[in-house]
């Protein structure tokens, strides 16, 4: 007998450990036994062979003829041949491994071995990793089903194998001492089975000599005897996946497992459990389901997606805290990180290379953009340039992005298409989808063929096509890559992402100098907003860093009136986050008139939150500069300030502010000469001279005022739905109304209605604050008060949220000035007036500046009446 046998090979492991009267073999006893058989037959068996052999080093071993001879002689045999004829041994063996403590024993052997190999190369220390509760709950509801078997299927780095392990080590732990040697665990990986197909076996036969039996008979046997216990065998495989074996093997390997299942299925103990990537489960699954008595053999736990390729959640907010309080228990309790970071860190591979960068500082409280990005990109640091077949995988990736059509937003190319790349580069391509940079997904329908490929994490795929444009145009943000970035995506919506990737790529390298492009890069108000936050949080993240700072700061001084500083400033921006990244701006060594219009854009966001103290704040501020700097403006933006805030918290109208405004208009000499960027420029000035016009209260005055200002957008070509048009048309509909003249004022509001129902959704909050006011304003003056009610609060709570009180606190009055107080009942207008109180009571501001006695005493006399009557 020339050929190996796994079955006889086991027993020969056996009878070695015997004779050498070793029990359980350990690495470090590897040496003693190499030297117990040469000793014996005067033959080397190298300690590394030997740990091979008994699978403690990972790899796809065959013996070699000579250690089968040597190991044979050992035993007491002539030879290989001789011993797998001797079959007294064979069935002496037998008689003794045949039982279900022995069986347990071995399996238990290899679990704890598998247990502690893959715990070992945990990303993150397998001491801080966690139980996912999900896996729990998904594991119990199907042992307590009929099923025999279940899956975690999800894209590679997705935690399956650590919260396989959990539970593993869950079920050893709950085996009592009377247990112990009854419920079976066997759990080995896909590495442990890669060798089967050299060895000619099917997985069937394979487990049996794994297990010692000689044939199926004799497990069938031990499981009759077991049928009365009620104990349970669990058959438990990692990473069940494709790429690990060659394709027509995978096939093969798959269907031996059906029928595994087919087999074993009539025993409610004995359950089969697989870890495997979520193409894995969408390119397979159809073997099973073509069968449905076989499908329903299956359970597939709560599949997540539409393909129904899914069923292993992301690190929600808890788990993040928790397993960030295992690696550093001096995190505060109550710190809890942005909904954006806790939604990238939830996939646990993005969490491990966070860790892994910040080994021994690691703190989520300190984690940001540039934290996250630079996880991302350590990411494809090792899975795409490293490695001999680097250059071919970026090549491939290269096509495969050029070949995607990004304004269909599927981002998927179909394999049939791909497919001579593949073949010419086949490793490369297996690499990348064993790294989980790419996957195969066949969604094909009844006479549809469908198959694709597609990046398998989006995040990934947004840096990839960002790296691809920036590196293909020689690492520079500039008009050329801009052209690329449009041309190519056009509205996708991955835009911003990958401008936020170029703006990440352009400060990491310190080319603060290609700023100026960013004001040239299409984009819609709300997409901008998101994009300056964005690139403010990395330069506050950059000024931390000593060597930075100078150039930095420096480079900032040069925007003066540029349209690189335009790009960052304008009102609409309007929100919490943006007046942080608006006191980032100020840290660089700014021009006097830059530092004006932050300022000055500051006070005015503090009047909108009602936040008198701030204003004033920045109102001093603004003093500190020369006059001669200020007066530089179209219009002094100190003077309208402070007209504002003196209205706003003593009542007085200082008419200097009023006075220039009216100059302004009477001889435009100075908006006649102001070319497009100048208007952009001065976009804040322009709309905080609209806003302190409006406390003249004189609608013929502001109508002249709007009307001339509107004459020379139109000559510059504002366009017509940009916030400063918008918000002229706005105030002109109002004055309009106030003036008598409906007519021209429904066909003012009509125009900006349509700009309205067509942008809507790409507007900043400042905008839809603006928009939702106006529809107030539409239902009051329609007599709806029932929809003005629901308006009017829906439009409260957005401004609470968004600090823009003001716009809350005026819509409020304006909804209580139209009541008619028999159709209102009184706990809306008892919660809508406790609103205005409460806000400007506490905003530092006059109440009589807001709502006059008269609708004070009125809304107070119906509240005391109706309480009365009640």
């Amino acid at each position: 007998m020339n050929t190996y046998s796994h079955h006889y090979f086991t027993l020969l492991k056996e009878c070695v450990l015997a004779k050498a009267g070793i029990k359980q073999l350990i690495p470090s006893e590897c040496q003693k036994l190499s030297t117990l058989i040469f000793a014996s037959t005067k033959k080397t068996v190298s300690e590394t062979t030997l740990k091979r052999i008994y699978g403690f080093a990972l790899s796809k071993f065959k013996p070699s003829p000579f250690t089968l001879q040597a190991l044979a002689e050992y035993c007491g045999s002539a030879g290989w041949e001789a011993f797998c004829r001797q079959d007294n041994f064979t069935d002496k063996v037998s008689a003794e491994e045949n039982t279900w403590q022995n069986m347990s024993l071995r399996a238990n052997r290899t679990t704890q071995f598998t247990l502690q190999s893959l715990k070992k190369r945990s990303g993150i220390p397998y001491n801080f990793t966690i139980d996912r509760k999900f896996m729990t709950e998904h594991l119990n509801m199907f042992l307590q089903s009929n099923k025999t078997a279940t899956f975690f299927a999800a894209q590679a780095g997705c935690g399956k194998t650590i919260g396989l392990c959990h539970l593993i080590e869950n079920l050893l732990n709950e085996n009592t001492s009377d247990t112990f040697d009854k419920n079976i665990i066997l759990f080995f990986s896909s590495h442990t089975i890669n060798s089967i197909g050299s060895d000619y076996l099917n997985l069937g036969d394979w487990l049996l000599s794994f297990l010692g039996f000689p044939s199926a008979k004799s497990l069938i046997d031990l499981f009759a005897e077991n049928e009365e216990k009620k104990t349970k065998f669990y058959l438990i495989v990692d990473g069940f996946d494709e790429y690990m074996f060659k394709q027509d093997q995978y096939i093969s390997f798959f269907n031996q497992l059906i029928d595994i299942v087919s087999f074993y299925s009539k025993y409610s103990w004995f359950k089969i459990i697989l870890t495997m990537r979520s193409s894995t489960w969408l390119n397979y699954k159809y073997l099973i389901r073509e069968q449905p008595l076989l499908s329903e053999k299956w359970f597939n736990g709560f599949m997540l997606d539409e393909n129904k390729s899914t069923n292993v959640l992301p690190f929600d907010t808890d788990e993040i805290l928790a397993i960030s309080r295992n690696i550093n228990p001096n995190l505060k309790s109550e710190f809890l990180p942005s909904a954006e970071l806790i939604k990238n860190l939830s996939y646990p591979l993005f969490l491990q290379f966070y860790y892994q960068n910040n080994p021994d500082s690691f703190s989520i409280a300190e984690t940001d953009h540039f934290s996250f990005y630079q996880v991302i990109s350590a990411f494809a640091y090792h899975k795409i340039y490293q490695g001999k077949n680097s250059m071919e995988k970026v090549l491939l990736l290269k096509t495969l992005l050029e070949m995607i059509d990004y304004k269909s937003n599927t981002f998927a190319v179909p394999k049939i298409l791909f497919c001579e790349h593949i073949r010419q580069y086949p490793v490369t391509y297996k690499e990348l989808i064993a790294n989980d940079i790419i996957s195969e997904e066949n969604c094909s329908k009844y006479l549809v063929y469908q198959e694709q490929i597609s990046f398998a994490n989006s995040t990934v795929f947004e840096y990839c096509l960002a790296k691809k444009f920036y590196h293909w145009n020689n690492s520079r943000l500039d008009e050329n890559l801009i052209t690329q970035v449009e041309h190519l995506i056009g509205k996708s919506t991955i835009k911003v992402p990958v401008i936020k990737w170029i703006i990440f790529f352009v400060i990491n390298s310190n080319g603060y100098d290609q700023f100026g492009y960013l004001s040239h890069i299409q984009l819609e108000s709300s997409q901008r907003l998101e994009v300056i936050i964005f690139t403010c949080q990395l330069l506050q993240k950059k000024l931390a860093e000593p060597e930075n700072q100078e150039k930095l700061k420096s480079y900032f001084l040069q925007l003066e009136q540029s349209e690189a500083f335009n790009f960052f400033l304008s009102l609409q921006y309007s929100t919490p986050e943006y007046e942080k990244a608006l006191h980032t701006l100020l840290k660089f060594n700014l021009s006097n008139k830059n530092k004006i219009l932050i300022y000055t854009t500051l006070s005015l966001m503090s009047i909108f939150n009602l936040n008198s103290c701030q204003s004033n704040n920045y109102i001093e501020e603004l003093n500190k500069f020369p006059d001669e700097d200020l007066d530089d403006f179209i219009v002094n933006p100190l003077v309208c300030l402070d007209t504002i805030y003196s209205y706003l918290k003593y009542g007085i109208i200082k008419t200097e502010g009023l006075q220039a405004i009216t100059h302004l208009y009477y001889n435009d000499y100075q908006l006649k000469k102001m070319n497009p960027a100048d208007y952009h420029y001065n976009e804040v000035i322009l709309k905080l001279t609209l806003l302190t016009f409006r406390l003249n209260d004189h609608p013929l005055k502001e109508l002249r005022f709007i009307k001339t200002a509107l004459k020379h957008f139109h000559h510059v070509n504002i366009k017509e739905n940009s916030s400063l048009n918008i918000l002229y048309l706005g105030f002109q509909a109002n004055a309009y109304l106030r003036a008598g003249n409906i007519k021209s004022a429904l066909r003012t509001q009509s125009r900006f209605l349509e700009i309205q129902n067509s942008e809507y959704s790409f507007y900043t909050p400042f905008m839809k604050v603006f928009f939702s006011m106006l529809s107030v304003r539409n239902s009051l003056q329609n007599q709806a008060g029932k929809v003005a009610l629901l308006q009017a609060k829906t439009l409260t709570a957005y401004c609470a949220k968004h600090g823009f009180n003001y716009v809350g606190v005026y819509t409020a009055i304006e909804y209580l000035k139209s009541l008619k107080t028999e159709d209102t009942d009184t706990a809306d207008i008892n919660e809508i007036y406790n609103y205005v109180l409460r806000n400007i009571r506490s905003s530092g501001f006059r109440l009589e500046s807001f709502m006059d006695e008269n609708l004070k005493n009125k809304l107070e006399n119906i509240i005391s009446n109706r309480s009365k009557v009640a």
